[in-house]
């Protein structure tokens, strides 16, 4: 099958790399494999089951991908992975294509997955375009619609794309809470002489049900029920 050039490895603590597979497999396939599994502990006790290979799970320190070399004068090269559970949504190409539609308007995206294509040949023209196209505030619709017909035209490409979407939302996210944060700590050093105490411990649980929930439990809201996000109180 055309793609078959990729190997899981158990890398261990002793530098030593077991390949898991006898013979490379697609990278589609590695996914399908690999997102069954919640984590790399995970991954790694169903795999010495499997192989009654006597490896004590300790002594693994990583799970590699590797991509066998088209040529006999180039190297093995690491791929991206391995992907678990969480991840998989990267199987569904159509729906990776469609949330890629939705960051095409945010040109910060924009430019960080051209910039990833300018080196790579018969593609960075278009990436370079792009890249010129948002810094003259001119519409770069046309070059990236060629630029993302050729990176999905292979699941490699939508697995990448894929991947550059979760790093940039988990920056966004993380952008967000530096800011809440930055927030909550400008409001404990603001004079609140004249706020009681009552009205102090609403702010407190107003802000954290919109920007740290997960702090918060129902009990939290006892005396407060109009402002518990949780459905309990509500159908009281």
């Amino acid at each position: 099958m055309k793609g078959e050039n990729y190997y899981l490895l158990l890398v261990m603590k002793s530098g030593e790399k077991y390949r898991v597979y006898r013979r490379p497999i697609t990278l589609r396939m590695m996914d399908e494999r690999t997102t069954q599994y919640a984590n790399k502990d995970e991954l790694v006790r169903t795999i010495i089951a499997n192989t009654g290979v006597s490896i004590d799970p300790k002594d693994v320190a990583d799970v590699e991908i590797i991509m066998q070399p088209n040529k006999k004068e180039e190297a093995y090269k690491n791929e991206k992975g391995p992907l678990y559970k969480k991840d998989i949504g990267v199987l569904d190409e159509e729906s990776v294509a469609a949330r890629f539609e939705l960051l095409a308007l945010d040109e910060h995206f924009v430019r960080k997955f051209a910039k990833k294509y300018k080196g790579v040949r018969n593609l960075s023209s278009l990436a370079r375009e792009i890249e010129g196209a948002i810094i003259a505030k001119e519409s770069y619709i046309d070059p990236l619609m060629c630029l993302t017909e050729k990176v999905f035209s292979t699941y490699k490409g939508c697995r990448n794309t894929y991947l550059t979407m979760r790093a940039y939302q988990q920056e966004q996210e993380l952008r967000q809470r530096r800011k809440a944060l930055k927030k909550a700590k400008e409001f404990e050093e603001t004079d609140a002489t004249f706020i009681t105490k009552e009205e102090m411990e609403e702010m407190r649980l107003q802000y954290l049900s919109e920007h740290e929930r997960e702090l918060l439990d129902i009990d939290d809201f006892e005396g407060r029920e109009e402002l518990s996000p949780f459905d309990a109180h509500k159908s009281k």
